[in-house]
C-alpha cells in the first residue's frame, strides 16, 4: 500500500485523539510559564495574555522574588463584568476580555507599588505640541468623555498643518516630581484617544524633562497589553528601559511634559486633518513587582527543542 498515505491517516487520527483529550483535560505537560507584561500593579488592570493560554485556564499569578508573597494572596477568576464592579474595591480578582477577537488579561492586585501621579489632564495648562511652528487647535477639558477623574484633554488637528508629524499636547508647568526612581525599570501610563486608528498613525511618545531641550523620550507602537491602537481610547504603556536623552533632565525636579501622536505626512488620506477628537487622559508612573504567569496551553505538541 502507499506508506506515506497511510502515515498521514495515523497523524490525522492521532492529532484528533490529542485535540478530544487536550480539551477536556489538563495535563502537567501542559503547564507553561511566562513573565507578566508589564509588571504588576496597583490599579492597573490591563496586561498581555500569551496567545496559547488554554481558554481560561490561569493556574497562579506568582512574584518572581517567592518571599514577597504574602499569606492571603490567592486570585480568584470572576467574569469581565463583575470584575468592573469590583475591581477598586476587592484585590485578588482577575477575568480575561475578549474583544474583537483580542484577549486581554485583567488582574486587580494588591501590590507595594510606586506611583506618581504627573497629570489628571483636567486642565488647560496642557497646550499644542508642534515641530513646525503650526499649531494644533481648540485645546479644551471634556468633562464628558474622559477615563478616570472628571475629564481629559481634548484637542483636533489644524487643518492647515501637512508638515507636521507630530500631533499632541505639552504642559511647561506641571508640578515639579522625582523621576530618578523610575528610570531604571519603571513605566508612564496615559489614556489616548484616536479619531481614527489607521495605518497613518505610526506611533505614540512621552517627553519628560527639565525643559522642551533636556528632556527623557519614550515611543511605542501598540496598547499596555501589546495589541494595536484601535479607534477611541487606548491605554498606553512606556518603559523607561527604552528611553531616549536629549540634553541633561533635572531628574529630581521633572516639571515638562509632552505627549504626541507620530502620523503619516506623506500620503494625504492618512494626513487625519479633520479629526477632531484626539485625546489624553491621566497620565502617571509606576514600577509594580515582577511576576510570572502559570497557565494550561491549548498546545498539544512541542518539538525537540521543547519549543510549542
Amino acid at each position: 500500500g502507499d506508506t506515506g498515505s497511510d502515515t498521514n491517516i495515523e497523524r490525522d487520527l492521532i492529532n484528533s485523539a490529542v485535540r478530544i483529550t487536550i480539551s477536556d483535560l489538563d495535563f502537567r505537560g501542559n503547564i507553561r510559564e511566562s513573565v507578566l507584561t508589564p509588571n504588576l500593579m496597583d490599579n492597573q488592570w490591563d496586561y498581555a495574555l500569551p496567545t496559547d493560554v488554554k481558554a481560561d485556564n490561569i493556574i497562579d499569578f506568582r512574584p518572581q522574588n517567592t518571599d514577597s508573597r504574602g499569606e492571603f494572596e490567592t486570585y480568584d477568576l470572576v467574569s469581565p463584568n463583575e470584575f468592573d464592579r469590583r475591581k477598586r474595591v476587592e484585590k485578588g480578582i482577575y477575568t480575561i476580555l475578549n474583544d474583537d477577537l483580542t484577549r486581554t488579561l485583567r488582574v486587580s492586585a494588591d501590590v507595594e507599588d510606586n506611583t506618581v501621579q504627573v497629570s489628571t489632564m483636567e486642565d488647560t495648562l496642557w497646550n499644542t505640541f508642534d515641530t513646525d511652528g503650526v499649531n494644533d487647535s481648540d485645546v479644551k477639558v471634556d468633562n464628558d468623555d474622559y477615563i478616570e477623574g472628571a475629564g481629559s484633554v481634548r484637542f483636533q488637528t489644524d487643518t492647515t498643518d501637512t508638515t507636521d508629524s507630530a500631533v499632541g499636547v505639552q504642559n511647561t508647568a506641571i508640578s515639579a516630581f522625582d523621576i530618578s526612581t523610575f528610570l531604571a525599570r519603571g513605566s508612564a501610563f496615559v489614556d489616548a484617544k484616536l479619531t481614527v486608528a489607521d495605518t497613518g498613525i505610526h506611533q505614540i511618545s512621552l517627553r519628560l524633562g527639565s525643559d522642551s531641550g533636556n528632556y527623557y523620550q519614550i515611543s511605542d507602537s501598540n496598547q499596555n497589553d501589546c495589541s494595536a491602537f484601535v479607534t477611541g481610547w487606548n491605554k498606553i504603556r512606556w518603559d523607561f528601559v527604552n528611553k531616549t536623552t536629549v540634553g541633561t533632565p533635572g531628574d529630581t525636579a521633572i516639571d515638562y511634559a509632552a505627549i504626541f501622536w507620530s502620523r503619516d505626512t506623506t500620503t494625504t488620506a492618512l494626513l487625519h486633518l479633520n479629526d477632531t477628537d484626539w485625546g489624553f487622559d491621566n497620565l502617571e508612573l509606576k514600577r509594580g513587582k515582577y511576576y510570572l504567569l502559570s497557565y494550561y496551553t491549548r498546545n498539544a505538541w512541542q518539538d525537540t527543542a521543547f519549543t510549542l
